[in-house]
């Protein structure tokens, strides 16, 4: 049996931290450096708000 972990639900915890869901029914929170750090030339955010990397942090 394949199960993939999946994100269902993020909160804002505070300005700079993130409360992530996933399906499993486990969370973690991660601060959006370590996030930006994972993929640095991903877009953050979307439409008129979305900047590149950590250039945005």
């Amino acid at each position: 049996m394949n199960v993939r972990l999946a994100i269902i639900e993020v909160e804002h915890l505070s300005e700079q931290t993130l409360l992530v869901n996933f399906n499993d029914g486990t969370f973690s929170s991660f601060s959006v450096y370590e996030l930006a750090a994972l993929h640095p030339q991903r877009l953050l955010g979307d439409g008129e708000n979305a900047e590149i990397g950590q250039e945005s942090l």
